[in-house]
């Protein structure tokens, strides 16, 4: 093998074996978000998710959504697929952004229930007979 040849195996070798993801800058942040309580994962990504798409609502359509903490207002219900009406994307694209948010959000309170599912039935599991049921 010729000097270029041996450079791209061992680039290719550290890409692989996850040597690269040591070199960002983030890369003992997604440890520690890696190792966090699994509720503070599933809340921290759906905030971001919220204000991401708050965001991007309130700039694609400021007529519709004329302060940020309306667009915030109109993610969370649409989110958590409660749905007022009272606010209502007017462009198809809008539309299509709020298609993505109510199915991701029926997704994240399906999971958040089948959390809280699986953390009741487990601690009921192993309590003792006679032993309060506390929650979480």
């Amino acid at each position: 093998m010729n000097e270029q040849e041996v450079g791209y195996t061992e680039a290719t070798t550290l890409f692989w074996s996850g040597g690269c993801m040591k070199m960002l800058p983030f890369h003992k942040l997604t440890q520690q978000f890696a190792k966090s309580h699994l509720l503070t994962r599933l809340f921290l990504v759906i905030g971001i998710i919220i204000i991401s798409i708050s965001w991007l609502m309130h700039r694609l359509e400021p007529h519709t959504f004329p302060t940020y903490f309306d667009a915030v207002w109109w993610a969370i219900v649409s989110a958590s697929t409660v749905g007022y009406g009272d606010l209502v994307p007017d462009s198809t694209i809008g539309r299509v952004i709020a298609i993505i948010l109510i199915l991701f959000g029926i997704g994240f309170v399906t999971f958040f229930c089948y959390i809280l599912g699986c953390h009741y039935r487990y601690r009921g599991n192993t309590m003792a007979p006679g032993q309060a049921f506390l929650p979480l």
